[in-house]
């Protein structure tokens, strides 16, 4: 998940909430992107909520808007401030059936969900 600090008030989506860019005093959005790996990098899911949507919250519409399309050996990364037991759950659960998830913490405090047979 992304913010974007807003100058100005017009926008219906900007609230005040974390504030990555230490500006507490100006409104945002948080924008939710989902990509191709390497070498290819194409967005293919995007979601936009108010500004003080938590990261965690707002990583299950990411998600939820892509995971229709996650395949076997598909990897998802996503950081601390999404790593949640329901959010991990999320993943383990679609590939449950299978037995093809796998989980790692990276040292980068980033969440690895590897859907492969292991």
């Amino acid at each position: 998940m992304d913010k974007l600090v807003l100058y100005g008030t017009k926008s219906n989506l900007g609230k005040y909430g974390y504030s990555r860019d230490h500006r507490p005093d100006k409104l945002q959005i948080t924008v939710g992107i989902s990509e191709l790996a390497d070498p290819i990098n194409i967005p293919i899911g995007v979601t936009v909520n108010r500004g003080n949507v938590l990261d965690l919250e707002h990583f299950s519409d990411t998600y939820n808007q892509v995971k229709s399309r996650l395949k076997e050996g598909s990897l998802v990364i996503f950081n601390k401030g999404a790593n949640t037991t329901d959010n991990i759950l999320s993943f383990l659960d679609l590939f449950h059936k299978s037995n093809q998830s796998r989980l790692a913490n990276t040292t980068a405090n980033n969440v690895v969900v590897c859907a492969k047979t292991i």
